[in-house]
């Protein structure tokens, strides 16, 4: 699972912004769940992440990545929008959770509107995520 990244940087999007968003929600839900952050030489578990669009992120891309499809067919002219996410063991690397989300991605919208389908889109994910204490 890729360190976190828009795989690969697309033209039609501020992947630096989309990065940050990502970066500060999946902190936020995850710290809200009573994991810490730390340096990754002292980490017991890493988090993945990838966020793409369709025509940058194939879906044998993303079985390779996770294992999985989220599902949602193409067509219509319309571009699904992906966002993934992995925890895996610091010490061998093995994935132990993983989850995605698959949607219309509208690149039309405003700049609020689409930190709110981020938050929505990482929070969906998240959601089977045990807390730390479990």
């Amino acid at each position: 699972m890729p360190d976190g990244q828009i795989v690969p940087p697309d033209a039609r999007i501020n992947t630096a912004q989309i990065d940050a968003e990502l970066r500060s929600t999946i902190r936020s839900i995850i710290t809200g769940r009573g994991y810490e952050f730390t340096t990754p030489a002292r980490a017991d578990r890493l988090i993945g992440y990838a966020a793409a669009l369709e025509s940058n992120l194939s879906d044998q891309d993303i079985q390779r990545l996770v294992g999985f499809t989220p599902g949602v067919p193409s067509g219509d002219g319309l571009e699904r929008g992906t966002v993934l996410l992995g925890i895996s063991h610091a010490h061998n690397r093995r994935l132990l959770w993983s989850a995605g989300m698959q949607g219309v991605a509208d690149l039309s919208i405003s700049d609020i509107e689409r930190r709110q389908r981020v938050n929505s889109a990482v929070e969906q994910v998240l959601i089977g995520l045990p807390d730390r204490s479990r």
